[in-house]
């Protein structure tokens, strides 16, 4: 028998750049995706780990989606790193 969960993580992705319904769930699978880095184990059977994104979509700058994956995905594993306590027992 495991133990129970012990924690969840929501995540909100929220951008201002135009996308469809195809690249913004392609961009919130490669931000949740790198969240893996620090989260783990990630998506366990009784964990409620989740993200949603959303868009305003008020521009289009000219990004590719995998130029804007990648800034949104070290923007979110920053974030992971600011909410831990000990962000040096996550390399280990």
């Amino acid at each position: 028998m495991r133990p129970p969960a012990t924690s969840t993580t929501l995540t909100v992705l929220v951008t201002n750049v135009r996308l469809d319904r195809r690249e913004l769930t392609q961009l919130g699978r490669q931000v949740h995706a790198s969240m893996a880095r620090a989260i783990d184990p990630i998506h366990a059977l009784d964990d409620g780990d989740v993200l949603f994104s959303v868009t305003t979509g008020e521009v289009d700058d000219g990004r590719s989606l995998a130029e804007l994956g990648i800034v949104a995905s070290e923007l979110a594993w920053d974030a992971v790193l600011s909410a831990v306590a000990d962000p040096a027992a996550l390399a280990g």
